[in-house]
């Protein structure tokens, strides 16, 4: 935990854990995100020190995933680091994750750079896999950051989930955009028996904005509440863009058209 006394500076390598931290009002204490770091808006404007080396936009999976295991096969990482802006800026606390070491930068990573920096900065890593491992990452962000007093309360606001049974159909693909997940779930369709479920019969066929499920923060209560309210409705609202529904059984063209959106 860093010294209270003074004003600490952070540098987030993880979505999740920006949302966290602006949750916990630490925005103005970020000084560095990862190129995946996007909500909320006013976190653009943050310096990016990290960057994938493989562009997603306007590329199937398939291509992604090809391109993504030829940097592996050459024994190389599949994103970039600004080491001088670490060398210059020396956040006092660096948060990455080890869930991953494809899609995001992770500990092994950072641990391997740290010695280049020139000072020893405090490093947290959260690895979060179900919603208990979330309010986790959120204590000990708070701890490392002063904050248990809030962090216990955020976890507190969060902790009220309805189960659903759940009879419908949900894709969400991380990272991807809704335009794209519809040209994606092309191959769904396409399988042998798949039109004959019960959920595609009857239109309850759902695209989710990945932000909400892929990123293991406060927004998770927004994706719980999303799907909550398309299984049994209770207030006919959804978070803004939060997703499309299909309502051309089967789907015609496999786009836009294809859906209405959920707003």
């Amino acid at each position: 935990m860093v010294n209270e006394d003074r004003q600490i500076s952070i540098c987030s390598l993880v979505p999740a854990a920006t949302e966290i931290l602006c949750e916990l009002n630490l925005e103005d204490n970020i000084i560095g995100v990862s190129d995946l770091c996007s909500y909320p808006d006013s976190i653009r404007s943050k310096t990016k020190i990290s960057k994938s080396r493989v562009i997603t936009e306007g590329f199937t999976s398939a291509e992604v995933e090809s391109e993504m295991n030829r940097i592996l096969e050459l024994g190389e990482v599949p994103y970039e680091i600004d080491d001088e802006w670490f060398k210059n800026e020396k956040p006092d606390l660096i948060i990455t994750q080890d869930n991953c070491y494809i899609c995001e930068i992770d500990v092994n990573y950072v641990e391997s750079r740290i010695q280049g920096f020139g000072y020893d900065p405090e490093v947290l890593v959260i690895d979060p896999k179900s919603i208990s491992d979330i309010y986790d990452a959120i204590k000990s962000i708070a701890y490392s950051t002063n904050k248990t007093f809030e962090g216990n309360r955020l976890v507190l606001r969060l902790s009220d989930i309805i189960r659903f049974d759940p009879e419908f159909v949900f894709v969400d693909l991380c990272s991807s955009s809704l335009e794209r997940q519809i040209t994606e779930v092309r191959w769904l369709f396409e399988q042998p028996g798949f039109m004959d479920v019960s959920a595609i019969q009857q239109g309850n066929f759902y695209i989710l904005e990945h932000e909400y499920f892929s990123n293991p923060g406060p927004r998770f209560v927004d994706g719980i509440e999303l799907i909550a309210n398309v299984l049994k409705p209770f207030s006919g609202s959804f978070p803004k863009h939060g997703g499309l529904k299909l309502i051309n059984v089967p789907p015609l063209a496999h786009s836009i058209e294809d859906y209405v959106g959920l707003v």
